[in-house]
């Protein structure tokens, strides 16, 4: 399974893009004539400067999320990993504590990091593999796998409410061999709406309560067991929304700086601050595990 999802990777990557181009083609071939639209005179000249600038972020943020690797561990291996992994092994199977090594990787494992068998590397804050992007989402490129969602739900909502007139208003006969072309845009629009809704309401919660998707239900879980306990449990990495979000999108100009292209400075990956104050030599919140 970890071949094929290797192997799907790339052809959804350029199956995506080729989708992006059919939509392109079908809106100024046939839903702009449809509409009786220019696209060189006013209104059709500002319809498609919003639709080229929606299509635009949305390519620079999938083909970002592509190529920006998600990042990987730079930590030195002691001699003896082997030993410690042994040792950590009977600690792990009884649920005392979490894997500060990676018995695949052979090498220390920072806080947050998982081990990705599709990649065959740890991940940095690692939320899942992505095969729409063909690679990890994690640190360095979880803003751009967000913004890509956003805009494409953004695009997929503008090209329905291009659509819609079309469609349910009378078309005159001359204008019908559109129809088709336009009805397919729309309908391909609206699923991918529903969908990407629940993903990124989803991820949306995910940045503003400074978790991953592996964390959630790690999180779940350990909640639960506190409850069972008696006891309280909280995660620790959650510093509020204005700090959660800066942790992905990091510290904008402009409070639309977080929309706009460009990567952010969001640390080295390996150190989280935490609500325990627990401070490093470099001034950075050492994360205290609890995924």
């Amino acid at each position: 399974m970890d071949l094929v999802m290797r192997i799907l990777g790339p052809i959804l990557v350029i199956f995506a893009w080729g989708l992006f181009a059919c939509v392109t083609y079908i809106y100024f071939w046939h839903i702009l004539p449809m509409r009786s639209l220019d696209v060189w005179t006013f209104p059709g000249n500002i319809y498609t400067a919003v639709g080229v600038f929606i299509l635009t972020n949305l390519y620079y943020n999938h083909v970002s999320a592509v190529f920006t690797s998600p990042g990987h561990p730079q930590m030195e291996t002691p001699p003896n990993i082997e030993q410690l992994i042994a040792e950590e092994a009977p600690l792990l199977r009884r649920g005392e504590n979490f894997a500060r090594y990676c018995r695949t990787c052979i090498q220390p494992k920072p806080d947050r990091a998982h081990h990705c068998h599709i990649c065959r590397k740890c991940v940095l804050k690692m939320d899942h593999h992505c095969p729409w992007i063909g690679n990890c989402v994690g640190h360095a490129n979880y803003k751009f796998f967000f913004l890509f969602i956003l805009y494409l739900w953004v695009g997929c909502f503008y090209l329905v409410c291009m659509c819609a007139p079309a469609v349910f208003w009378a078309v005159p006969p001359e204008l019908r061999h559109h129809e088709g072309a336009v009805f397919f845009a729309m309908v391909l629009g609206g699923a991918a709406m529903v969908a990407l809704a629940i993903m990124g309401i989803l991820h949306g919660y995910l940045i503003v309560t400074n978790q991953s998707t592996i964390e959630l239900y790690t999180n779940r879980r350990l909640r639960s067991m506190a409850i069972r306990k008696g006891e309280q449990w909280f995660n620790k990495y959650d510093l509020g929304f204005r700090k959660n979000f800066q942790q992905v999108f990091g510290v904008g100009r402009y409070w639309f700086s977080w929309l706009l292209p460009g990567h952010p400075s969001i640390g080295d990956g390996h150190h989280y601050p935490t609500a325990s104050h627990h401070h490093d030599s470099n001034g950075l919140t050492t994360l205290s595990r609890t995924v």
